[in-house]
């Protein structure tokens, strides 16, 4: 059995260890739709979670909502998104007008806005920081909802692709040639 190329094979060899009791679930991590529905169609052991890059430049709708749909959980890493410099780019997420704007309004920090979008989505997010103030103010966003009309402008800042901080190329060579390499296609 090849676990390189047989997704569907490791899969199910996952499975036995939940079985067995070895392991309690099973989750996915940068899973496109088209892999997301190949596991669901074999799975006898649905996953719990997908974790993918997800934030306000990069909203991944279509795959949130078919996850979601299938009652599989969505973690977003790079959920603050920035800031980052790639492809002759510099996206700073934090310092958008309207994050600004909408994190003066509630007198909330931009980190705290851009994670409430995420949250109030439904989707589980892992902000980074070793900064304790930072960690405080991260886990500071249950006590406000952000109105419809705010989280519209929000929706509006998506870039899809082009919105991407993470494409992998960099630190895994060789895995564009990789036949699940899960970022060829449309999620």
């Amino acid at each position: 059995m090849d676990f390189d190329t047989d997704l569907e094979a490791l899969w199910k060899a996952l499975e036995q260890e939940v079985k067995a009791g070895r392991v309690k679930s099973l989750g996915l991590s940068n899973f496109n739709s088209v892999q997301v529905q190949r596991i669901m169609k074999i799975a006898e052991i649905p996953p719990a979670a997908n974790q993918v890059e997800i934030h306000l430049y990069f909203q991944q709708r279509p795959l949130v909502e078919l996850c979601q749909k299938l009652g599989i959980a969505m973690v977003s890493y790079g959920s603050v998104g920035g800031p980052h410099t790639g492809g002759g780019k510099t996206m700073t997420l934090l310092k958008d007008p309207i994050v600004l704007e909408i994190a003066k309004k509630y007198g909330k920090t931009p980190g705290q806005i851009v994670l409430k979008a995420l949250v109030q989505r439904d989707i589980i997010v892992i902000p980074k920081s070793i900064t304790p103030e930072r960690i405080k103010s991260n886990i500071d966003i249950f006590n406000f909802q952000l109105t419809d009309e705010d989280l519209q402008k929000l929706a509006k800042l998506d870039k899809g692709k082009s919105g991407r901080f993470y494409d992998f190329k960099t630190d895994f060579k060789g895995c564009l040639k990789h036949k699940e390499y899960p970022f060829h296609i449309d999620f």
